[in-house]
């Protein structure tokens, strides 16, 4: 039954919480190399970090995913200069040159979800100071900007990018203005119609407004602690009462519900934004940090691989309760956001 005894717990959870977890920068640092040395351990020799990697059997069960790729290879560029850490930057750099070859030297080859590629892409050159590939993926999406299809992570992601360059290049101001306002009018209108909305999808609205609209910044944020779950995730998604499904409840007549499902990488990417205000954030960055690190495999709770597969998998994040995959940006969302409490500060 639930801690409160009001409910019965369903058969997928809850995991054992480890009240006793202190973020502190001896805690964390070791855990963040676990998941970047496991990053590194599955790169390939040409750069690429196959997406998804299937705990039983230590190999890909897909090759390539270029956003996830892209972002993967940022958070450990960031991480390693966070840390001084040489290897991380090196396979950054290795992933940038795989990246630049399809992305801005030879532009023939399809890719998919291309902008929010380049974005991803334009955030690993800039940790790397290589801003001239920078500039260049920042034209190119400026080229492409009429095209856009409304799709909050994409738009979000070239708008945080877009505010880094428009800081050095005046061409990217008007630009990051105008996507930061299609993106808060979308999300405000979301909100006031209780519509039902992805935590994770709108999560980077906290960055994009950060130091440029600070209260709005600080109001999503809020909007996301609310939905923090007791043992430290954050749902799926929330859903208006109108259209409730299966697993989904709304004990105090809200309106909205929240959907029971929670993974590594929607948590991981809401640890992301908080971790940008540490202090501020305290609490919640405390709880997220205990269930994001009781999904990462060790050597205990590895128990059920082969001793040959073990050393592929341990510092990757399980899915969730059910999926036992591991997924790069799993990994790089916990990574980055733990990169951001070196810099900003522990809570």
């Amino acid at each position: 039954e639930s801690e409160d005894h009001s409910l019965a717990l369903a058969l997928w959870g809850p995991v054992i919480k480890n009240d006793h977890l202190i973020p502190n920068s001896e805690f964390i640092i070791p855990r963040l190399r676990t998941a970047a040395d496991w990053l590194c351990r599955i790169q390939e020799p040409d750069g690429n970090i196959p997406p998804i990697i299937d705990s039983l059997t230590g190999r890909a069960t897909k090759q390539i995913d270029c956003p996830r790729f892209a972002f993967t290879a940022w958070a450990l560029a960031e991480f390693g200069k966070a840390i001084g850490e040489g290897k991380y930057i090196h396979a950054a750099e290795k992933s940038f040159e795989y990246l630049k070859k399809y992305l801005i030297s030879n532009i023939q080859y399809q890719i998919s979800n291309f902008e929010l590629t380049l974005a991803y892409f334009g955030q690993l050159s800039v940790a790397l100071g290589k801003i001239k590939d920078a500039c260049s993926a920042g034209d190119k999406l400026l080229e492409r900007s009429g095209a856009f299809s409304f799709d909050p992570i994409t738009i979000a992601q070239i708008a945080s990018f877009f505010k880094i360059l428009s800081t050095s290049d005046a061409r990217f101001s008007t630009p990051f203005k105008n996507l930061a306002s299609i993106l808060k009018e979308n999300f405000e209108r979301q909100t006031k119609e209780k519509n039902p909305m992805n935590l994770a999808v709108w999560a980077e609205l906290v960055n994009v407004f950060s130091d440029v609209d600070q209260e709005f910044s600080e109001n999503v944020a809020a909007w996301l602690k609310k939905h923090q779950m007791p043992n430290g995730a954050f749902p799926e998604s929330i859903h208006s009462t109108s259209h409730s499904i299966l697993r989904v409840s709304d004990p105090m007549g809200s309106g909205q519900a929240e959907s029971n499902f929670v993974y590594t990488r929607g948590t991981g990417k809401i640890f992301e934004v908080l971790a940008l205000a540490p202090e501020k954030n305290k609490e919640a960055i405390t709880n997220v940090l205990r269930w994001l690190f009781s999904m990462q495999y060790d050597g205990e709770n590895t128990f059920f691989t082969a001793d040959t597969v073990r050393p592929m998998i341990i510092g990757g994040f399980r899915h969730d309760y059910l999926n036992q995959e591991l997924w790069i940006d799993s990994a790089a969302h916990v990574i980055l956001g733990g990169t951001r409490l070196t810099k900003n500060g522990f809570p």
